[in-house]
């Protein structure tokens, strides 16, 4: 008895009157004799889709209607889900493929037509293998066959990347998902394919920027606004002594002194809020901690990442900074400098040039060789050090190595001619080495060199030397620290009456008298233990031993000849005692000796007076020995140093520490006319009955 209306969805049910009477006046029939879904009501308010089929019945002269209402939720629902499907597979934006158990094309989305290039039309009803290059496709009906047998799923419910086959023959990187659908006795396999050909070649990239990275001599370190770090590099670890893993996740504090990681996180803070960068976009040389917490000198580079999504919203910011080790750099600064005051104090000039050949380095040695000023030098080319003919040809040289890389001349000692600034040209030894271009100081070539003007006047001097010692009237011999004779002059051999075999390599005791026998070996102990010289420096009267033992009563004097990378040796000069004859020879030898050796040979009292001026020492210093002797060493000496002079003498004598006695010193001499002599001094001391002397020998550097 209550209104159909009671039935119907509020939107059907405020119409419904409506449609009845409507139908009463005009017959015409809308909904009688129709099928239609629509919305029903339950008792407790809910919706119901609902298949409505109504029916006009005459009883006599009254109109009854009668309705047919079929539950169509599940009908609606299938409709639904195809409609979906269908909208699915014509617009996924990835490729989907039905296929049959036999392997044959069922339906494609309309991204195959794109991926493929193929029409559904000419995919339907064919193997899917056309979509397969050739040497997946001939097995691709194997593997479905083996399914069908065994079940086992090797493909199905898994994604796995292949390769895909176009139209036209081309082939891209696919990664491919299939799934199974039962429907009844028939099986369906659909499959979601996606072209991975960007993605393939943005894997590479980013593999090929992270292999970059790794190769990177500087550090790279990732962080976020929270200080936490995202990505570091291998230099990163190599620098702070980390594994990838330990820093990763982690605080960048960790890698700071405490002074600074206290701070950090503020930073980050006030530079969120403030946006003022105090660190960023500049480079700053700082401290870092490594691992085992030492610390070390690094340079810091940090930028800005400002990163969006695809719809231009802002992302958090990344900080990226770029860490050089100083460590290296540091020593490299400081072993140049070191390198640097070496060169400028050796003897021996050396010259550095660059890959074009311009002077870089210039020592006062090499000035004084080539008479060039450094102002005149560096940053000229070399060439400008050598005879015309071989200027000619040196920029050859070095392009020459450094396109080929074939040595030479770099880490060979050749003997060549250089030119000095007055034309005269002149014999070198020639060392070259190659400093590899290490970033900081770029490619350099440093040439060692020896003018052997001076060497072949030396050779020269030490035969006139040793002949002058073989031919000396009075004994002379040379021994070991271990007391071996290693020389003996003529006039020692006859003096002790041995021939030269019967002394070589035998103690020297065997020339010692009996008193001082049993204790040399003790002496020369001694001395070598303490260093304290009892003998050595000293002027002394013993007895010495002839073959065939008759005492020789001589005057012996002991030096101590240091030589470089050797055991010292010991040189005793030996007087017989009341020989005046032999005295005088000996005088004269002396004389003779000083005037023939190369080197300015000078001989002062303790008062600083000349005594002994040789013809070498009157062409270096202008004065006549006759003038100079008996003046003081100060007439010698530029006023800064010889207001000293006597006051180091006395210094000396007094407590005897050495500063110039017994050692090469390079010092500024003057000449008669005023100018500067630069000179070095080998000074020793002699102690004679009449009192102490100092005898200098002088060369030009």
């Amino acid at each position: 008895g209550q209104n159909v209306k009671m039935l119907m969805a509020e939107e059907y049910a405020v119409n419904h009157d409506g449609y009845l009477s409507k139908y009463a006046e005009t017959g015409i029939k809308n909904v009688i004799n129709t099928k239609r879904v629509l919305q029903n009501r339950r008792k407790d308010g809910s919706s119901i889709p609902v298949e409505l089929s109504v029916k006009e019945i005459m009883a006599g002269e009254t109109k009854a209607y009668i309705a047919q209402v079929v539950d169509a939720t599940a009908e609606r629902n299938r409709i639904r889900a195809t409609k979906i499907a269908d909208y699915l597979r014509l617009y996924a934006p990835n490729p989907l493929i039905t296929i049959n158990d036999a392997g044959r094309i069922l339906s494609t989305s309309r991204a195959v037509d794109r991926t493929f290039y193929f029409t559904e039309a000419e995919m339907q009803g064919q193997n899917i293998n056309m979509l397969q290059p050739e040497e997946i496709a001939v097995f691709h009906d194997g593997y479905l066959e083996r399914y069908k047998q065994t079940r086992v799923k090797r493909v199905i419910d898994t994604t796995r990347e292949v390769m895909g086959k176009r139209k036209d023959g081309s082939t891209f990187n696919a990664r491919i998902a299939v799934g199974e659908i039962r429907i009844g006795d028939d099986t369906v396999y659909v499959g979601c394919v996606h072209d991975i050909d960007q993605e393939i070649a943005l894997r590479a990239e980013i593999a090929r920027t992270n292999d970059i990275l790794d190769l990177n001599t500087l550090g790279v370190i990732t962080m976020g606004l929270d200080g936490i770090i995202q990505r570091v590099n291998r230099a990163v670890c190599e620098n702070f002594y980390y594994e990838q893993a330990e820093l990763l996740g982690k605080n960048i504090k960790m890698i700071m002194p405490k002074e600074v990681a206290d701070n950090h996180d503020q930073f980050l803070a006030n530079y969120a809020k403030t946006k003022l960068k105090h660190i960023i976009d500049t480079k700053r040389t700082l401290t870092g901690k490594r691992k085992d917490d030492s610390l070390f000198v690094l340079e810091i580079s940090v930028k800005e990442m400002v990163l969006q999504t695809a719809d231009k919203q802002d992302l958090p910011p990344l900080f990226v900074g770029y860490i050089r080790d100083l460590t290296d750099e540091e020593k490299l600064k400081e072993a140049y400098q070191i390198s640097s005051v070496i060169a400028m104090m050796s003897t021996y000039p050396s010259i550095s040039i660059d890959s074009e050949g311009r002077v870089m380095r210039y020592t006062p040695s090499a000035q004084r060789v080539w008479g060039y000023d450094t102002t005149e030098i560096v940053s000229e080319k070399i060439e400008l050090l050598m005879p015309e003919e071989t200027a000619k040809k040196h920029q050859g040289y070095i392009d020459r190595y450094l396109k080929t890389r074939e040595k030479h001349i770099i880490d060979t000692t050749t003997k060549v001619k250089a030119q000095r600034k007055n034309g005269e040209q002149f014999w070198i030894t020639l060392t070259v080495r190659e400093v590899e271009d290490d970033g900081y100081f770029g490619c350099t070539f440093i040439g060692f060199l020896e003018d052997l003007t001076d060497q072949q006047k030396n050779k020269m001097a030490i035969q006139c030397n040793e002949l002058l010692v073989q031919h000396s009237s009075l004994p002379i011999i040379k021994m070991s620290r271990e007391g071996r004779i290693l020389d003996v002059n003529n006039a020692g051999l006859q003096f002790f009456g041995y021939e030269e075999p019967m002394l070589l390599n035998q103690n020297i005791n065997i020339l010692v008298g009996e008193e001082h026998r049993q204790h040399h070996d003790g002496y020369l102990a001694s001395y070598l233990k303490t260093g304290v010289k009892k003998v050595i420096g000293t002027t002394r009267a013993v007895n010495a031993e002839h073959r065939d033992g008759t005492v020789l009563p001589v005057t012996i004097k002991v030096r101590e000849i240091l030589l470089k990378m050797q055991a010292p040796q010991y040189i005793g000069f030996i007087s017989p005692q009341g020989n005046n004859a032999n005295y005088e020879t000996a005088k004269r030898n002396n004389d003779l000796i000083m005037d023939i050796t190369q080197s300015a040979t000078i001989v002062i009292d303790e008062g600083g007076i000349i005594q002994k001026f040789s013809s070498v020492a009157e062409q270096m210093f202008g004065w006549a020995a006759s003038d100079a002797m008996g003046c003081n060493v100060k007439v010698l000496q530029p006023a800064s140093v010889a207001a000293f002079h006597q006051q180091r003498i006395d210094t000396y004598l007094k407590t005897k520490r050495r500063t110039m006695v017994g050692k090469h010193t390079e010092v500024t001499a003057m000449h008669k006319d005023g100018h500067d002599v630069p000179v070095i001094a080998w000074v020793e001391q002699i102690d004679t009955e009449s009192g102490m002397y100092f005898v200098g020998l002088f060369r030009t550097p």
